[in-house]
């Protein structure tokens, strides 16, 4: 009896160690197709970022081409700006020359009140007197 106990566990132990021997072949197996899923996955992301950066970048410099182009637009109008106001405070020191040479029936208050002019820089009133426009100026200037 005690041989053919011996015999059932010696059967036993090879069906289990090839049950593990297989078992550890199968997960070999999968371990392998799974790194290979993996390595294909992780090229098809590389590709992917590449495709990204590339996209990215030319938006970028589209981008820098739109802002030099709003920067341009930008001088421009301010340099139209500065044209209109250097024509306007003209065309006004005309006006405040003849308004200083007018006869004296003009009532001393509002010559007084015509003294000072309010000027903005930097959002701050700045009380400065009238500069007397040359005397080439005249009302034909305007």
């Amino acid at each position: 009896m005690d041989y053919f106990l011996k015999a059932q566990e010696s059967r036993l132990r090879n069906f289990f160690e090839g049950v593990e021997h297989k078992q550890a072949e199968r997960s070999s197996i999968h371990s392998k197709s799974f790194g290979h899923e993996i390595q294909r996955l992780d090229n098809v992301a590389k590709e992917h970022n590449k495709l990204f950066i590339e996209i990215l970048n030319a938006m970028n410099e589209s981008l820098h081409l739109k802002v030099d182009e709003i920067y341009s637009w930008i001088s421009k109008e301010v340099k139209k700006l500065e044209e209109s106001y250097k024509l306007l405070h003209g065309k006004v020191d005309v006006i405040v020359g003849v308004i200083t040479h007018l006869p004296s029936k003009v009532p001393q208050t509002m010559a007084k009140a015509k003294l000072n002019i309010n000027e903005f820089v930097d959002g701050e009133i700045i009380h400065q007197p009238y500069v007397l426009c040359p005397k080439e100026r005249t009302i034909e200037g305007i």
